[in-house]
């Protein structure tokens, strides 16, 4: 990102502002092993992506930026905890990481189904609604399933 700005010669727009704010708050709380200004950056390079939509609509990109945002969130929370420094299996790094990128795809398909689902016009189908609230049960047991992993490996 600071890359294009810089490589541009022009002066970024609201949007680019945040999101290198964002990405420097990212780098500065990984760097310093701080979760606060990793959440801040994080929540920074999004609200720099929905400042980049005004005027504009959601566009088919959305859940492929969600999905990245996911990835990073996750990698860069991996990084700053306090076991990071210690050296792991190769099994166990494997499998988090496996974990983090299917939860990183997982995220771009349901987002694609959400935003396609949102992009379709309602006619009173049977169908689609029965589809929203399977969407939202699978939302519900996604979260769950998450919430009783997060106890199981603080235990």
């Amino acid at each position: 990102m600071l890359a294009a700005y810089l490589g541009a010669g022009d002066a970024p727009g609201p949007a680019g502002a945040i999101g290198l704010v964002g990405t420097a708050a990212l780098a500065v709380g990984i760097g310093l092993r701080r979760g606060t200004p990793v959440a801040a950056g994080l929540a920074l390079v999004g609200v720099a992506y929905g400042v980049s939509l005004v005027g504009q609509g959601l566009d088919g990109t959305a859940s492929l930026f969600a999905g990245g945002l996911v990835l990073v969130a996750e990698l860069a929370y991996w990084s700053i905890e306090p076991g990071a420094a210690v050296r792991v299996g190769r099994t166990a790094t494997a499998r988090r990481a496996a974990f983090a990128l299917a939860l990183a795809v997982g995220s771009s398909v349901l987002g694609g189904l959400l935003l396609a689902a949102g992009a379709t016009p309602l006619r009173g189908d049977t169908a689609f609604g029965v589809l929203g609230v399977a969407a939202l049960l699978l939302v519900a047991a996604i979260a769950i399933w998450l919430l009783h992993s997060l106890r199981g490996d603080a235990q």
